[in-house]
């Protein structure tokens, strides 16, 4: 038998009753009970910046905790794992899910609205004792001004920038408000790159 997030609402002493089921209520024989501690670790997440934690328990869940607005960007990167059997969830409002049980590094995902999401992270199949770094790395919409040159870094590759301006009346009818500078595998090494909009 197993019960899963039982609630405990009030500070006291409890006690687990165990008997003989009502179809057989002269049964006997041997039992083991054990109790988990399964409440959510429940921590603030910054973005851009290396977090850890430990999954003590098979049913332990470290949620971590972020805001966003639309259309924002987001990608998981796993730092390091001492050991295996660990997954992660991306989740946000209204029970939206950008990803499940992910292993590794995830692809980037568009948060669909403004407001609260979590990563997750948990036992896939019972295992627990591992140590996990991670990162989530996040892209935002940057403005720049016109003519104006704008460094950045980016620190892995595939890791993408937002940029929009303003345009004026004067402003040629083929330029365009909003630009997505990407640097994948293959192509450009993580490091430092210069955008200039004229």
């Amino acid at each position: 038998m197993f019960l899963s997030s039982v609630a405990i609402t009030n500070d006291g002493t409890y006690r687990i009753q165990v008997r003989a089921s009502s179809v057989s209520p002269s049964s006997t024989g041997h039992y083991l009970v054990t109790v988990w501690q399964t409440t959510p670790n429940v921590t603030p997440l910054a973005l851009n910046q290396v977090v850890s934690g430990s999954i003590q328990t098979p049913y332990s869940v470290d949620q971590w905790t972020f805001g966003a607005n639309q259309n924002d960007q987001v990608l998981f990167h796993l730092v390091g794992l001492s050991g295996s059997g660990i997954g992660f969830d991306l989740r946000g409002p209204s029970g939206w899910q950008g990803f499940t049980n992910v292993v590794g590094d995830s692809d980037f995902v568009t948060l669909p609205t403004s407001g609260s999401y979590s990563v997750l992270a948990h036992s896939l199949s019972g295992q627990y004792g591992a140590v996990y770094a991670f990162e989530l790395l996040g892209i935002t919409i940057t403005s720049l001004a016109l003519g104006a040159p704008y460094q950045g870094q980016f620190a892995v590759s595939g890791q993408g920038q937002l940029f929009q301006f303003n345009s004026s009346a004067t402003t040629e009818a083929d330029s365009f408000t909003q630009i997505t500078a990407t640097f994948g595998a293959g192509t450009l090494a993580p490091g430092t790159y210069s955008v200039r909009v004229t």
